[in-house]
């Protein structure tokens, strides 16, 4: 499974959350439901840290760039001042190519630890279905 179908997957159960979707779901359901998310999870642990990894290249990369252009630019008799407008400009790719990566890193993080919190909205949705059928008897 690739990391954006389990991010799709589970922004759907959460969306069920929203949408009232899961009150029509049995405690099967909802026990299957809560496998699947932990599966999605697994799937995600293993995504954040592959876009960790490429958030943290994407920034060495930027500020060996930065470093690269400014070096140029002072040895080639540019101002200290010019040099750095130069380091701004001519990194402007990759500056943006960090941002989308730590930006990319921290959705698939978020989206991770809120799975936590999915599960422990199933696990009581089922205590609650358990305990009304208990008190149904």
């Amino acid at each position: 499974m690739k990391a954006d179908e389990a991010v799709n997957e589970v922004l759907k159960i959460s969306k069920m959350f929203l949408d009232d979707g899961f009150k029509s779901l049995d405690g099967n359901e909802l026990t299957e439901l809560s496998v699947r998310l932990a599966a999605y999870k697994v799937y995600l642990g293993e995504a954040e840290s592959i876009s960790r990894e490429q958030a943290e290249k994407s920034e060495f990369h930027l500020e060996t760039v930065k470093d690269q252009v400014f070096t140029e630019a002072r040895k080639s008799g540019s101002s200290v001042a010019d040099a750095e407008t130069l380091k701004r400009t001519r990194t402007e790719r990759h500056r943006l190519q960090a941002i989308t990566s730590r930006q990319q890193y921290r959705r698939i993080s978020n989206l991770y630890n809120d799975c936590k919190y999915l599960l422990e909205a199933i696990r009581s949705l089922v205590i609650h279905l358990q305990q009304e059928k208990a008190e149904s008897k």
